[in-house]
């Protein structure tokens, strides 16, 4: 299970990445989306 959420932490923060070169609010809006749906959900 390590390497997958692993696997997941980096590809958030990869879409993050590419959010922040977005040329469009929509393509920004469509990539945080993204990387908030793959993101591990937080104990509270």
């Amino acid at each position: 299970m390590g390497g997958r959420s692993a696997l997941r932490a980096e590809l958030e923060q990869t879409l993050r990445r590419l959010a922040r070169q977005a040329d469009s609010p929509e393509a920004l809006g469509a990539l945080i989306d993204r990387a908030n749906a793959i993101r591990p959900m937080t104990r509270v």
